[in-house]
């Protein structure tokens, strides 16, 4: 699995960021500055998946999920839980979950609340239509 699942890290508000595997972190990384961890505090009950971006450590395109968590229902946030997985991976895991994935007449994807694809069976074949970060639905599927 360690060649599908980049990494694994916890991270709360106070600063504090652990990752693993271990690797060093520039000194002005704040996690609570990243759109995974703002979008997770800001819908602490939904699982948070990010646009494909490229790994700054050189493992291709991959899609961060990310959740809030907290030690019950009354107390606070306490940290923001994440993985990142490469998207072929997480394309594939799409297709095992959702059976109907694999049909001919049937596309699946998921995409973002402004319509930017997170996973798209285009996507795993971006053709040199530029970067995977900014594909619309709109580019892949114009009936949508």
């Amino acid at each position: 699995m360690s060649k599908y699942i980049v990494r694994r890290f916890v991270a709360t508000k106070n600063g504090v960021f652990v990752v693993y595997p271990g690797t060093l972190i520039d000194k002005n990384y704040d996690p609570s500055q990243r759109t995974w961890f703002q979008k997770a505090l800001a819908s602490p009950t939904k699982l948070i998946f990010s646009a494909p971006y490229l790994d700054v450590g050189g493992s291709g395109y991959i899609i961060t999920l990310s959740h809030a968590t907290s030690k019950s229902k009354k107390d606070p946030f306490q940290a923001v839980v994440g993985i990142d997985l490469t998207q072929g991976y997480f394309h594939k895991l799409l297709n095992e979950l959702i059976p109907e994935c694999g049909l001919d007449n049937l596309t699946c994807f998921i995409m973002n609340e402004m319509g930017y694809l997170i996973t798209h069976p285009k996507l795993m074949k971006p053709a040199g239509r530029g970067p995977v970060e900014y594909t619309h639905i709109t580019h892949n599927e114009a009936f949508v």
